[in-house]
């Protein structure tokens, strides 16, 4: 083997090796600490084979004062291979033949993923105390351990790190799910001191070629590397060292630049580093990253993204959104934790990664086990579910009077750069909700103002009161939000009292019905109020809460009496004090402070004795909403009440009665619920003439 011989260089160029041989040379390279050099010019090795190798090289340079030299001109490393295995990016079906050392060696990076807590191996369904099998027989793939007592006396269970010990078979083949969680881990992740100076020698040199620092780049900055911002800045003042006269000066320092965009330490200062740029390099770099990858905040990734695998700016934007979901997934626990404590039995529903997409068609998120395709579209509604913590600072009266007059005020022309430009400050600052509803003011275009609700819902330190600012949206407008963030999502045990119009066909809806059948059973009074089940009068039945109908249309009205208003207000439900409503994961979310952004008309109904409660009482409500639903309704459709008039009365008389209105709104694609019909004509029939 190679690690018995003392080679210092080794020359293998144009020797017809592929990936699987670069994984076979790199587990021998790593053993091997004294060789200087290795030149492999010529190989078709690819950029994951390229990846293991520099990894490999990394290893077998600790504990010593140099670091191999790996030469790697010609072999196809800017090229992503589908099926080649790739360290930074593990998960995914494998089947390797335990025979050929190729194989042996993947599952021994996978061991060292799985040993950094990176990933794990998925259990198989059926069997789940398995997770592989060998020859297709059962077996479990796992690394011996031992016990560590510290000196507190705390028992840690601790993976043996002597990979001389590992079980690796060495016959048969092994087939097997592996799933990484997607995170990387700011210390061991970032760019080491090795890979530093390597990237600083080649730049700061005037006679490297644009593409021999492209591919010291592809070499040393790896999707799940991280840098410093010092590091990064640190790295353009080398290239600048070596003088704009370097050949692909100005393409070098883009293409470094939106490489280092989204892998800093410090996330929202990609921004910053682009600012360092002189223009041409900065076109450059834009160019490369593409708008969505330029306006991708990590701080606040809610939105709407379309992506193209086959482009590397795209693709990174997708394993960061992995990422961000794999960091949620606590938050999902918790979540999933309390809904099991609620009576009955809800469905599943992916609060994350919705209406997802793959190449046009509908697709079901695949987890932690997905390894991400080199080509395709990927389109999804991406949702950040976890809340700020007690310790969260909205910006001051002060601090978003000086944002608005620069980033919204002088912006009026242009609707697009408001949204771009709160997006942006949502990577850095949290809102309040008044401000939002400010902001939400200055736009007029109704997919702008819902990408507004999308940006605020996980940046508003008293996201409690979005549910008043959904008062200020049209119905279109609503239903879109609901279709971008969903039900679930949007759901507020502490905010419940309100209409709800649910198609029970879909599960989400379904999900909300029978949380406010929950509510209905565990808070006293008559909550539902003016229930209509598919156009007719209908008493819930409490078997719903466990078996719901799976198609209708259910209309009703959730009230609360003022005692419970109170006691949701002071500890999040009525009948305990856990409530995600609350309380994160992390800790508690800052204390509800209701009422701010109430709309006006709301706050009548809601004073009590004086005291502004955050709902309104009783169902008195009930009436006043009926109309502004119908008004809003109205308004998609009817410029003015003359227009409506004009439109409706289709003999000329001037006169509409109650069945001329209902035909005419109902032609135009305006269905008024008979109640709401019936609120409508008793407010425009002032005379109940029926005219």
């Amino acid at each position: 083997a190679m690690e018995t011989f003392f080679v210092h260089s080794l020359d293998i160029s144009f020797n017809r090796i592929n990936r699987g041989g670069a994984v076979i040379l790199a587990s021998h390279l790593e053993k091997n600490s004294g060789i200087r050099k290795v030149v492999l010019d010529g190989n078709f090795i690819s950029q994951a084979g390229a990846r293991v190798l520099f990894k490999a090289a990394k290893t077998a340079a600790e504990g010593e004062d140099f670091a191999p030299e790996i030469s790697v001109k010609d072999c196809g490393i800017g090229i992503v291979d589908q099926q080649a295995f790739d360290p930074s990016e593990p998960a995914g079906d494998y089947d390797l033949d335990m025979d050929d050392e190729f194989s042996r060696s993947v599952l021994v990076n996978l061991f060292r993923n799985y040993s950094a807590g990176k990933g794990h191996f998925v259990p198989i369904s059926n069997r789940p105390e398995f997770n592989a099998t060998l020859d297709e027989e059962y077996y479990l793939v796992q690394l011996p351990t031992y016990q560590f007592t510290d000196d507190d006396g705390t028992v840690s269970t601790i993976v043996n790190p002597d990979e001389n010990e590992w079980p690796i078979p060495t016959s048969g083949i092994l087939v097997f799910k592996y799933a990484s969680l997607r995170k990387r881990d700011l210390e061991a992740d970032c760019l080491d001191e090795q890979g530093f100076k390597a990237l600083e020698k080649i730049f700061s040199d005037p006679g490297s070629s644009h593409e021999s620092r492209v591919h010291a780049m592809d070499a040393n900055l790896t999707m799940d590397t991280v840098l410093r911002f010092q590091q990064a800045t640190a790295l353009l003042d080398a290239l600048d060292s070596a003088g704009d006269k370097a050949e692909g000066f100005r393409m070098t320092k883009g293409n470094f630049v939106a490489r280092c965009f989204h892998k800093l330490m410090e996330t929202h200062r990609g921004r910053e580093l682009m600012d360092m740029l002189d223009p041409e390099s900065r076109k450059a770099a834009e160019k490369i990253l593409g708008p969505t990858s330029f306006d991708f905040t990590r701080n606040n990734c809610s939105g709407y993204y379309r992506l193209n695998l086959a482009e590397q700016s795209d693709r990174e934007i997708v394993l960061r959104l992995l990422e961000c979901r794999a960091e949620q997934q606590p938050r999902l626990d918790q979540l999933d934790k309390y809904v099991e404590t609620r009576t009955g039995v809800r469905d599943p529903v992916e609060r994350v990664w919705r209406n997802y997409k793959l190449n046009g068609h509908y697709a079901s998120y695949e987890g932690s086990s997905w390894r991400v395709p080199v080509s395709g579209t990927v389109e999804v509604d991406f949702v950040v579910i976890t809340k700020p913590l007690a310790d969260a600072v909205a910006m001051t009266p002060e601090e978003f009077r000086f944002f608005r007059k620069r980033k919204i005020d002088q912006c009026e022309e242009d609707e697009g750069q408001i949204i771009r430009n709160v997006r942006s400050e949502s990577d850095v600052s949290y809102f309040t909700c008044e401000q939002i509803k400010r902001v939400l003011k200055k736009l007029t275009k109704t997919n702008l103002r819902v990408e507004l609700f999308v940006i605020a819902f996980a940046r508003t330190t008293d996201w409690h009161n979005l549910k008043y600012l959904e008062h200020y949206l049209s119905i279109t407008e609503a239903k879109m939000l609901r279709d971008r963030l969903g039900y679930v999502n949007l759901w507020d045990e502490t905010m419940a009292v309100g209409y709800y119009e649910l198609d029970l066909k879909e599960r989400e809806q379904r999900w909300i019905l029978q949380e406010l059948i929950h509510l209905g059973i565990q808070e006293p009074g008559e909550n539902m109020g003016e229930c209509i089940y598919n156009g007719a009068d209908f008493e819930i039945p409490a078997s719903w809460i466990k078996d719901a109908p799976r198609t209708g249309i259910l209309q009703a009205n959730y009230i609360r009496t003022k005692e419970v208003i109170e006691y949701v207000r002071r500890q999040g439900a009525y009948d305990h004090k856990e409530s995600p409503a609350v309380k994160d994961v992390d800790g508690p979310m800052p204390a509800a402070s209701f009422g701010e952004s109430m709309p006006d008309w709301m706050s009548q109904y809601c004073m009590s004795q004086g005291v502004l409660l955050h709902e309104p009482p009783g169902d008195k409500w009930v009436r006043e909403l009926k109309l502004r639903r119908i008004q809003k309704k109205l308004a998609e459709k009817f410029q003015s009440g003359e227009d409506a008039l004009k439109k409706l009365d289709r003999t000329g008389s001037g006169e509409l009665d109650r069945q001329e209105i209902a035909v005419g709104l109902f032609q135009l694609g305006i269905w008024l619920h008979p109640n709401e019909m019936e609120t409508f004509m008793d407010t425009v029939d002032s005379d109940h003439g029926g005219k």
